[in-house]
């Protein structure tokens, strides 16, 4: 801790000055590794040196003197640090603060600015006040065959000196020596990475470490040697017994300038040992940038405006739902949420957790969408019904900018890639672009930069696996990265499976291969020799078999009903204290490893890769990354960096003003795309045989996407044809399910996200139907966010009684992965005039290159499911890829529709699980519904679409909401057909703009789809589409109903584009609308029109109107000019009152009151109410 963080303290916590408890709290929190530095500070607070700087007339040497003394009295402080804590407080507080003259010159300047022009040579010190830097207490961790020590070095801002580990040791009480010397261990100023060396020992002879004594013996590039001891306890815990500086001797020197060489030869540095030692901590010190150009500092500012954008977005909490730890395999703690508002965070992002007033560190593993899966370092159960999460995306950023400002010179490839890169640009067309694996790995393994682009199946995973042991086999070491985890994933597997293969399975079991991070793939993360904590924990037994009884204990505990007590509280901490020892050894392996893979968050932000240089990097998906990310990557490169990727795959995303520039990718960067041409160019090599499609499939792709520049491997047909042959569509690659003729409306929800449910319903039955026929594995991928979430609610009510391996998700999370059979459902239909911004605009072949995810996830069968006539009407005579593609299945492939009730079977024919159920015929589902409404307990919620309904079906329904109105059950509708719906279904309906669903929800616990029985006619200009195919679907299940009823939004109304709730069509509203001069349905009801009524603008008189904030809170504006008031309790018992309004269920007197939150309306049964439903 300086001077400078102290008095920014106070500048920044000002109350704490007034409270010794705060005071203190503050300290300890925001200096927690100066904690003798924060105590005495904190002893002086005590012993009252505010009020006494406060009450000073002047802060004079006599003022210094009488608190040093208290301070040595008192507590037995040592002088010299007496006399800095005193100076501290009197410079920062006295006189930065109280800006009071401060004469104290007998005083050191500051508590930590003392140079080694002050070292007392020769003195054991307990403390590091006279040196440029202070080390970290070390940790050690004790392993089968040697003892592994960590610790820190913290620099002060005016050292000048960076230091080289000559040797530690441990002599224990019986005078034991255990000693090591490493060669390589160089410390440069300023940096605080984490030092690790291990002491072996032979035998597995461990020291008594009650009062052993550690050493540490330092070299300094000024010429000082410093030797460090600790003491420690029988549990390890060290002590700092004191710290001693010396002249270095001759041989001293000679060994700093070997370790020196050694470090530059590891950095692939000329090493030039009469300058070694002066020049070294420059080298690799990176604090002032040595290299810099227009276009690097055009991507900084880029960086930092995205960085802006998220601070002022993305920093804050996020409420989450529905928690499912998605494994238990006790290393970390891997959770899926839904999330109330869309985001998009990288991988590996740090967040923080807070569930039940308990709270966990962790990161993302992945998040897009409405979904995010953490990982996080405690156990808060199977489920969590809600939590919310801290995030700080913008870190990433920040570390990225910091980064680039440390490119120097000796990063040659990251150079030559931003540099040389886009100078090497050619015009010469994509047939000259040289093509297949061997090539690839021949230009690798020649060039210092290859760029491999490969189409999706044509083998990047297995090409970079055998490039990568290649390299391995000549001793070079090998860093693979990627955004993705389950890129990294993927290649560790395909290395782990070749070596295997090719008889290196020895080099495995020594550590050579290790994934870095949180494992996603489920086969890996049991894999004992490539994962690295897996690796690590088994090195050690000790800490294994410890580990292990304490699951078993903590299990037993769980199961006896004592997860909050005592007990546990111990386990998990003891099991948290193991976690850190095989974190720390984790660390060291990886440092140890040959090839090495995480992704490029994880890269950028541990320390472990600090300063680190690998012979090779390889980057995976280098499509989806910024070109900063990459070009952070290839610093890390010495001899060879190989970019990997499909620049007709999904491109990065940004979300500031700075997209522009950030959403270039690598291959838009080197020029060899601009968004729709391609260009060959020196580095470029393609992956061009697939083997992964059956052909019908890749043959779209490869026509509209890739230029016919793919193939098909021999065996491909052969090996995909099993999956071709099988149900549904026997026979049959390429499938459309033409939802044209049936009313499959698509809306949006509150976060204009779209869905559909009829879509839903027939993607969801046709992949448990295909499941369950073919055994196949089958992935469901749609556009949209809120269409994923709608079939994930089916799914997972579905696996409550039958479990399914179907899998669905959005075309950026299924990137990267694949399945036997896809079912792509497109979402967009009637009656949107046209398709979202996903599927409209091709702004840097944003939708070619969507659609060409979903497509070519798919081995051996495609289902398209899509309303043909919306897509032919809206995009008829242009190049729009999914036209196209919908065209193209139409001419070339097999369609189901409407046509000798073609749709009408096949949705016969599906399996649609147990807890949805079709009625091909009306008047069975009309009898089965009127089951339901008799069976109603509170409330029957109606959405009519067409005002046009059958006059016979309606007339039978309307009885039985009729007679279900009379027993007490409230009837809520609404139609965006109003003034077309028959007057007796009038009396209970209001207008509306948002009744695009039929649906009827009955007690929030049954949804019907289709019903009532209308024409259902689909509007487009001057076309109109009726609906031929009926499609009356009864749905239950908690999560399906729960979810319909969130997106759809159907207990609200739309007027006049404002939203307000859905209430009940009283006798007194039908009254007073029929003194309109007009009835659309669309009138205010209960309080609202009373508002109207009765409540002018203090201004101009005009009426005023009810609305409902963002927030939740009830105001009152002008209908005219905007004016605002508050909606008090008064008004609304004014209104409540005359109308003698009752509670809708207890059927009670309310009363509104104003709480903490605004205003309220509750009924003596404590049942809440809001104000625009009364």
């Amino acid at each position: 801790m300086h001077t400078d963080e102290f008095l920014k303290l106070l500048k920044h916590y000002p109350d704490c000055i007034s409270d010794e408890r705060r005071f203190t709290a503050y300290m300890r929190d925001l200096f927690p590794e100066s904690p003798k530095e924060c105590n005495l500070l904190i002893n002086l607070y005590h012993l009252g040196i505010v009020k006494g700087l406060e009450a000073a007339s002047q802060i004079d040497q006599s003022f210094c003197n009488r608190y040093k003394k208290n301070l040595m009295d008192s507590y037995g402080v040592v002088e010299i640090l007496a006399e800095e804590a005193v100076r501290v407080w009197c410079v920062c507080y006295g006189q930065d603060i109280l800006r009071k003259t401060c004469d104290a010159s007998g005083f050191p300047s500051t508590l930590a600015e003392k140079t080694n022009d002050n070292v007392h040579y020769g003195e054991k010190l307990r403390t590091y006040v006279s040196y440029g830097f202070s080390v970290i207490i070390p940790t050690i961790t004790v392993l089968d065959e040697a003892i592994f020590i960590k610790f820190s070095v913290k620099f002060k801002p005016n050292a000048k000196e960076s230091l080289a580990l000559e040797g530690g040791k441990i002599e224990d009480r019986v005078q034991n020596i255990y000693s090591a010397h490493p060669v390589d261990v160089f410390i440069p100023r300023k940096s605080m990475r984490p030092v690790e060396f291990e002491i072996a020992t032979p035998n597995k002879k461990r020291p008594l470490w009650r009062n052993s004594k550690v050493y540490l013996s330092l070299l300094s590039s000024e010429g000082i040697k410093y030797e460090i001891c600790y003491r420690s306890d029988e549990t390890r815990k060290l002590q700092l017994e004191y710290a001693m500086a010396q002249r270095m001797m001759p041989e001293d020197d000679a060994r700093y300038l070997e370790i020196a060489a050694n470090i530059s030869k590891k950095n692939g540095e000329k090493s030039n040992t009469q300058n070694e030692k002066q020049d070294l901590g420059t080298t690799i010190d990176t604090g002032i940038p040595a290299y810099t150009t227009p276009t690097l500092e055009e991507y900084k500012k880029a960086l930092s405006r995205e960085e802006y954008f998220l601070k002022n977005n993305g920093g804050r909490k996020f409420k989450v739902t529905n928690g499912v730890r998605l494994s238990n395999n006790r290393i970390v703690y891997p959770y899926r949420f839904e999330l109330e508002t869309e985001m998009n965070l990288s991988d590996d992002a740090p967040l923080t957790l807070t569930a039940g007033g308990r709270e966990a560190a962790g990161s993302v593993l992945m998040c897009e969408g409405f979904e995010i899966i953490v990982t996080i370092d405690k156990d808060l159960g199977e489920k969590i019904g809600s939590a919310y999460i801290s995030v700080e995306p913008w870190k990433l950023l920040e570390v990225q900018v910091n980064k680039l400002n440390n490119i120097s010179q000796t990063d040659r490839i990251a150079i030559e890639l931003l540099e040389r890169g886009p100078k090497l640009a050619t015009k010469e067309s994509y047939m000259k672009i040289p093509k297949g694996q061997e090539i690839a790995k021949k230009k690798a393994k020649q060039e210092n930069i290859t760029v491999m682009w490969g189409p999706p199946g044509t083998g990047k995973t297995h090409t970079m696996s055998e490039i990568a042991i290649g390299f391995l086999k000549q001793n070079k070491s090998v860093l693979v990265v990627s955004h993705s985890n389950i890129s990294v994933d993927g290649v560790v597997k395909k290395i782990a499976e070749l070596m295997r293969a090719g008889g290196m399975d020895s080099l495995l079991k020594k550590g050579i291969v290790l994934r870095y991070g949180y494992v996603r793939d489920d086969e890996l993360t049991n894999d004992a020799d490539t994962v690295a904590f897996n690796f690590a924990l088994n090195r050690n037994q000790t800490l294994k078999n410890e580990r292990e009884k304490l699951l078993q204990e903590k299990d037993i505990l769980m199961k006896k009903g004592q997860g909050n007590s005592e007990q546990i509280v111990n386990v998990e901490r003891r099991l948290k204290d193991i976690r850190v020892q095989v974190r720390t050894l984790e660390g060291y392996y990886v440092e140890k490893a040959r090839i090495v893979a995480t992704t490029i968050s994880k890269v950028n932000i541990d320390k472990l890769f600090d300063y680190r240089k690998y012979d090779i990097v390889m980057f995976d998906e280098v499509s989806m990354a910024y070109f900063p990310q990459v070009l952070c990557a290839a610093t890390y490169a010495r001899e060879h960096f190989i970019a990997v990727g499909d620049f007709k795959q999904l491109a990065p995303i940004a979300q500031s003003e700075a997209k522009k520039t950030l959403e270039v990718d690598l291959f838009a960067y080197l020029k060899i795309t601009n968004g729709y041409a391609i260009y060959n160019h020196p580095w470029l090599v393609m992956l061009n045989e697939q083997r992964r499609m059956y052909p019908a499939i890749s043959a779209f792709p490869n026509q509209y996407v890739y230029n016919n520049l793919l193939k098909d491997h021999k065996d491909v047909a052969a090996n995909r044809s099993g999956i071709v042959r099988q149900q549904p569509f026997e026979g049959q690659a390429m499938n459309l399910v033409d939802m044209s003729g049936s009313y499959c409306a698509a809306g949006k929800n509150s976060d204009n996200s779209r869905f559909n449910i009829l879509s839903a319903i027939i993607s969801f039955s046709t992949a448990i139907s295909t499941e369950a026929i073919s055994k196949s594995s089958v992935g469901i991928i749609t556009p949209y966010a809120a269409q994923t979430r709608l079939i994930r609610a089916m799914l997972r009510d579905h696996n409550g009684k039958e479990k399914t391996q179907v899998a669905c998700s959005t075309v950026h999370q299924f990137q990267g992965s694949e399945r036997d059979v896809i079912i792509f459902d497109a979402v967009e239909s009637y009656p949107s005039q046209k398709p979202g911004w996903l599927m409209l605009k091709n702004d840097n072949e944003h939708v070619t290159r969507l659609i060409n995810v979903a497509v070519t996830r798919a081995r051996g069968k495609l289902i398209t499911v899509a309303n043909g006539n919306f897509w032919l009407k809206k995009f008829e005579g242009t190049n729009h890829i999914f036209y196209r593609m919908v065209q193209y299945l139409k001419n070339k492939e097999n369609t189901v529709n409407v046509k000798e009730k073609g749709l009408e079977n096949y949705i016969q024919s599906l399996d649609k699980g147990r807890n949805i159920r079709y009625y091909p015929v009306i008047t069975e589902g009309l009898n089965a519904l009127i089951k339901d409404i008799q069976k109603a307990h509170e409330k029957v919620v109606i959405s009519i679409p067409d005002g046009n309904i059958d006059r016979e079906t309606s007339g039978i329904l309307l009885k039985e909401l009729q007679q279900a109105h009379s027993d007490g059950i409230r009837i809520l509708m609404k139609c965006n057909d109003y003034t077309n719906l028959p007057e007796e279904w009038r009396a209970y309906c209001w207008g509306a703009e948002d009744a695009i669903f039929p649906l009827i929800m009955i007690d929030d616990r049954i949804v019907w789809y289709g019903l009532p029985d209308s024409k259902g006619i689909f509007h487009d200009g001057s076309w109109g589409y009726a609906t031929v195919c009926k499609t009356i679907f009864r749905i239950v299940g908690e999560h399906t109903v729960e979810m319909i009823k969130s997106l759809s939004g159907i207990e609200n109304r739309v007027v006049d584009n404002r939203s307000k709730a859905l209430t009940e069509k009283t006798t007194r509203d039908i009254q007073k609308i029929s003194t309109d001069a007009e009835d659309n349905g669309k009138q205010a009801g209960g309080l609202g029109r009373f508002v109207r009524g009765h409540s002018k603008c203090p201004k101009c008189k005009n009426p005023m109107q009810l609305m409902k904030g963002r927030s939740g809170k009830y105001f009152l504006k002008c209908s005219m000019c905007g004016e605002l008031a508050y909606l008090t309790p008064d008004f609304t018992n004014w209104y409540i009152n005359r109308e003698s309004v009752r509670c809708p269920i207890h059927h009670c007197e309310i009363e509104a009151k104003l709480g903490q939150y605004g205003i309220y309306v509750r009924c003596g049964r404590g049942h809440y109410i809001k104000p625009d439903e009364i």
